[in-house]
């Protein structure tokens, strides 16, 4: 115990006596020490820095018009609040002119023909456009540039099945357009007098104008998406097709999708005041909106950028463009580097720093670049009841080496 005890005692002094002369080194003769109080390891992670901005569902509201020229309203087929399907009835008129209207009729289904003969072959040609796989054509040094291309595949190939998803939409609702054309010309055709217009949408009848004003129907669309606002500050940063995820608060349901409509223009505009811009957050073709309805309020979060599998470290361990290393050989090495995402408390590092090294946090400003580094003495890791029992041990030769070492 009392050997203990000295040795202990010994090994203050020398540290204070070590420390004093360091302190009174002017011109630079004992060598500099960097005491490092934390650090962390440069891990691999995955980088998304995103907006979270509050949202809300909606559906598009469908307009269907009278045309008062063709003739005199006759009655609604439907009551607000009724659920229609495409081609079912809404509403009769009686022509005022049999041939008038028929020519107006059979233009609009020629109009309509040739629209959607232009959308299949846009679909065809989207369809047979093959998207250039990792490798192919194309020769890439390092494997940063093989996973830069792949993912530029991945998201060629998604932009493009959403594409694709879109074209598919726009057929069905020219092709239902056509279909209640054709019905209004057969039943004038059969009368003479009256038409019948058939609903070209699927949904639910939100309102019945009495006054004929138009739109004399106005039906709520079936598709579901979220729409919000954004800051100044978060429209320069994002852009359209940009990933979003949905989150409806009441049930946790997440619905991924994509930002579809972008105001370029504010809401109103104010001098003293800042302007926001409306967004919209269609949903991918899979999603489950089923129980979904409009009015149910949700958290939007769109991303606006991502990396997969890079070097990060935490930005607490960042000097400004420059991280301080903690080389293998025990020394200090102020690094430049250049970083990409930085969210959630990390920072992407693109250029200067690879997965397993070690940072240093400087955060008094008294770490010095070439410099051995030391770091803090965990009492608690040793076995002080073991020290006593290395009685063969020269302890003086020891300290003595380590005396010299400085």
């Amino acid at each position: 115990m009392r050997r203990r005890q000295w040795f202990i005692a010994f090994a203050g002094i020398l540290l204070g006596v070590n420390g004093l002369l360091i302190f009174l080194d002017d011109e630079g003769e004992v060598a500099r020490l960097s005491y490092v109080q934390d650090w962390s390891v440069i891990a691999e992670k995955d980088m998304t820095k995103t907006i979270d901005t509050p949202g809300v569902l909606t559906a598009n509201q469908l307009p269907v018009y009278f045309d008062k020229t063709r003739g005199s309203f006759q009655k609604f087929l439907v009551e607000e609040g009724t659920t229609v399907r495409v081609g079912e009835p809404l509403y009769t008129y009686n022509v005022d002119n049999y041939a008038e209207t028929k020519t107006d009729l059979e233009q609009k289904k020629r109009q309509l023909t040739d629209e959607i003969r232009a959308v299949e072959e846009a679909a065809t040609s989207l369809s047979a456009h093959r998207i250039p796989e990792e490798g192919t054509n194309a020769v890439f040094e390092g494997e940063s540039s093989n996973l830069e291309l792949k993912d530029r595949s991945v998201e060629t190939n998604y932009l493009k099945e959403r594409d694709l998803a879109g074209i598919e939409m726009e057929l069905a609702q020219k092709r239902a357009q056509l279909e209640s054309i054709q019905m209004q010309l057969s039943e004038l055709e059969t009368d003479g007098e009256t038409v019948t217009v058939a609903s070209p949408y699927a949904g639910s009848v939100t309102e019945l104008s009495e006054s004929l004003d138009n739109p004399v129907v106005t039906i709520r669309g079936t598709e579901l998406y979220a729409q919000g606002k954004l800051t100044e500050a978060e429209r320069m940063e994002v852009e359209k097709d940009m990933p979003a995820e949905v989150t409806i608060r009441e049930s946790d349901t997440v619905i991924n999708g994509a930002l579809g409509a972008l105001a370029d223009n504010p809401e109103t505009l104010h001098v003293d005041r800042e302007s926001t811009y409306s967004f919209q957050v269609t949903f991918d073709e899979q999603a489950d909106t089923e129980d979904l309805l409009p009015g149910y309020h949700a958290d939007v979060a769109i991303t606006t950028a991502k990396s997969v599998d890079v070097p990060a470290v935490k930005t607490e361990l960042m000097n400004g463009s420059s991280l301080w290393k903690m080389t293998s050989d025990g020394t200090l090495k102020k690094q430049t580097v250049k970083t990409g995402v930085v969210a959630n408390g990390y920072a992407e590092l693109t250029k200067g720093a690879e997965p397993g090294e070690w940072a240093a946090a400087n955060a008094r400003e008294q770490l010095r670049d070439g410099t051995v580094f030391i770091t803090p003495l965990k009492l608690h890791d040793i076995e002080w009841k073991q020290l006593g029992k290395y009685d063969n041990v020269n302890w003086k030769r020891c300290i003595l080496t380590g005396l010299l070492a400085r």
